[in-house]
């Protein structure tokens, strides 16, 4: 129960994913799947001036707005000499924090990245540079030597969102390719949201317009003379198309995604392990109950002689069942919490058990009775049919019965056991085939440096070290 637990957790956790967010059933990103030249791509990016288009030509379009990631920088506190990594910084709107509903710990949302210089930080990153409470209005300046004001500050984003890698973000006004009607270049990730009135699927039928009005423009400019039926009958193609928020994480795998995302099919393979593990668990209970059923086997004739009915017999068995379950629970709870930090190391996660929420103690108190009476039904009927004269006349095995059955029950127990242990072991292989595999060189002899390109002209030097 405890490995099913956990890995329940996880589940949870994936499918929980920018679910956050407020109006985030009327979120879409847009994506673009471009051919040109014979190459084929499939993109989470958009041009540039795609957003102002939504907004003005699409009536069910109620906001966007866009990022776009340029990785990591490099920055220091005026008057430092220090340099300070920081990772996931990105251009973005001043309308991203209204559109995904991202309060301000410090700093005015009437003003914050209106102006070029401007960028926000996330709490954690300030407190790289600088006390929170002074951090509003202070100037970091780039390896690049630019200087930016910090204009706010925001609470750390949910690390089951999209946002959850990006610690600061800088003006799109400041971003000079931003402001530039190139329909060729895809370096946006744009959002939009949709009035709750409004069908996806419309919206998205209505999106080869900009492609027709817009992009096709654009191109003849660059091809002067090009006409669409030119254009089609060449191969090449740009088409645009959405995904709602919340199945980015599981169901998007393009070019240009903001994080690094996770795969359905492996949220449906450790939900069969996590069933399997319940199965066993409930199968191996049922055997062990009937094995024993022998020792019981006297009692259950001599209640039946008192006067007990099979019903009485029934809901005793069941309730025992249930008792056992919730004492399996506790236990499974206990161990859950001991191999907690391990499991989140090992899944990159910082999952818990959500003590406080009343829909978990609701779940799992009903899985709990469900299994109770699923893996005691067979025990609880198998044991009320003893007929107490056989049982108490001493022939207790005749009486007993059931050994198809019960085999059957171990059969599967140890098909399921087998199952699990062949896909370990596959797992395993693999794991130890990527870790050995020769790869051409002695990776002790490695050294990877990363932003080598802040050491300037002495970068030269170090290469001859």
């Amino acid at each position: 129960m405890a490995g099913g637990l956990l890995i329940s957790l996880y589940i949870y956790d994936e499918l929980s994913y920018d679910k956050m967010f407020p109006d985030a059933e009327q979120i879409y990103r847009l994506n673009a799947d471009i051919k040109f030249g014979g190459a084929e791509n499939k993109v989470a990016v958009v041009p540039a001036p795609m957003a102002d288009v939504l907004v003005n030509d699409f009536p069910q379009v109620e906001a966007t707005t866009r990022f776009r990631t340029i990785g990591s920088t490099l920055l220091k506190k005026s008057g430092t000499i220090r340099n300070v990594k920081l990772t996931g910084t990105t251009y973005a709107d001043p309308s991203f924090l209204d559109f995904f509903g991202i309060d301000l710990l410090l700093g005015d949302k009437a003003t914050v990245l209106k102006d070029p210089n401007m960028v926000v930080l996330t709490k954690s990153a300030a407190e790289k540079f600088f006390s929170i409470d002074e951090a509003v209005g202070q100037t970091l300046i780039f390896d690049s030597g630019d200087t930016f004001t910090v204009s706010a500050v925001i609470d750390d984003l949910p690390r089951n969102s999209l946002l959850s890698d990006y610690t600061l973000f800088i003006a799109m006004a400041g971003y000079a390719d931003a402001k530039i009607p190139n329909w060729g270049t895809h370096n946006y990730n744009t959002f939009v949201k949709l009035s709750p009135l409004s069908e996806s699927a419309d919206f998205e039928e209505g999106l080869p317009y900009i492609v027709d009005t817009y992009v096709l423009t654009w191109a003849q400019t660059v091809f002067p003379g090009m006409t669409k039926e030119q254009f089609d009958a060449s191969g090449n193609y740009i088409r645009y198309s959405t995904i709602p928020l919340t199945d980015i994480h599981l169901h998007s795998h393009r070019k240009g995604e903001m994080n690094a995302n996770n795969s359905i099919q492996n949220i449906y393979i450790l939900s069969f392990i996590a069933l399997f593990l319940i199965v066993l668990a409930s199968v191996n209970f049922m055997n062990l109950s009937t094995a024993g059923s022998l020792k019981r086997a006297k009692e259950v004739g001599i209640r039946k002689t008192l006067g007990s009915n099979r019903s009485t017999l029934i809901g005793q068995f069941l309730t025992e069942s249930g008792l056992i379950s919730f004492a399996s629970l506790l236990a499974a709870l206990g161990l859950t919490l001991l191999l907690m930090p391990y499991f989140n190391d090992l899944s990159n996660k910082q999952l818990s058990i959500p003590f406080l929420e009343p829909y978990f103690w609701l779940t799992i108190i009903v899985a709990t009775v469900i299994l109770g009476l699923l893996s005691g039904s067979y025990p609880a009927f198998f044991l009320s049919r003893f007929a107490p004269i056989k049982v108490l006349s001493g022939s207790g095995s005749s009486a007993v019965g059931g050994g198809k059955l019960r085999n059957g029950l171990v059969v599967f127990q140890f098909a399921i056991s087998v199952f699990l242990i062949v896909a370990t072991l596959v797992v395993y292989g693999q794991l130890q085939f990527i870790q050995q595999k020769d790869l051409g060189y002695k990776k002790e002899q490695v050294l990877i440096l990363n932003d080598v390109y802040a050491l300037g002209a002495k970068s030269n030097l170090l290469k001859k070290k």
